[in-house]
């Protein structure tokens, strides 16, 4: 992970980096959300990529900032996100026709917006953002239904389950429903450019796993399970 870590360093020699171990997240969830049911929410959830999207999006609604997964190269400096006057910016993952949609949201998209994904491995926003404290809601919400229904066996979640409870379909669904509604204006969600994908095996998908211009997501990938690792990309 260093050269990605020191390629974000290189490119923004400005910033302040911090980076949370998993002693380090629970405190400051803990300090922070200490009224909240947060803290017993992150450690209940069965799978650790589940326990870092609630993470994610608790520390960027409190501290304001960016949030780069560890495996995020970065291109360029982010300065023009910071002087965009956006309130939070979200890459715009891939386009689904109806079907993948109806797989993975369980309903049909209701205009041409709805088709496109959000991505969580890199965003940013200012303090207490809206769709932060909407996603983190919802995230702790679905969590505790999941836990419920399912227990704390790693083996009964799915990835399918980790991505509509605490990933980036969640995220898309909150994103995309308060924009039906007027909300999120200040949203910029933001395409990848159009420049030849670093990650092998991605040449063809010029757009995509990008956080526009300023950095491109590598796909490690850890965090699914192994008849997943089989799949393409494409099927996530």
């Amino acid at each position: 992970w260093f050269k990605f870590h020191t390629s974000l360093q290189e490119q923004n020699l400005n910033y302040t980096f911090h980076i949370f171990d998993d002693n380090e997240s629970l405190q400051f969830i803990d300090e922070h959300f200490k009224n909240t049911t947060l803290p017993d929410v992150i450690r209940s959830v069965p799978r650790p990529v589940m326990k870092a999207d609630l993470f994610r999006l608790a520390a960027v609604s409190v501290l304001g900032g960016f949030y780069m997964d560890m495996d995020m190269l970065a291109k360029g400096s982010f300065d023009p996100i910071v002087y965009s006057g956006c309130g939070a910016v979200f890459p715009k993952e891939w386009w689904r026709d109806d079907d993948a949609f109806f797989d993975r949201h369980f309903k049909l998209p209701l205009d041409s917006e709805d088709h496109w994904q959000v991505g969580n491995y890199a965003f940013a926003a200012v303090p207490k953002h809206p769709l932060l404290i909407d996603s983190l809601e919802e995230a702790i919400k679905r969590s505790t239904e999941l836990i419920h229904s399912k227990g704390e066996k790693v083996d009964d979640v799915t990835d399918l389950d980790v991505l509509r409870t605490t990933g980036p379909y969640m995220l898309s669904e909150v994103y995309h429903d308060g924009r039906k509604e007027g909300k999120y204006k200040d949203v910029l969600h933001i395409s990848g450019d159009k420049s030849r994908p670093l990650k092998k095996g991605q040449e063809h998908r010029f757009s995509w796993h990008k956080f526009g211009p300023y950095a491109e997501h590598m796909l490690s990938h850890t965090w699914v399970q192994a008849e997943e690792e089989m799949k393409s990309d494409t099927e996530l």
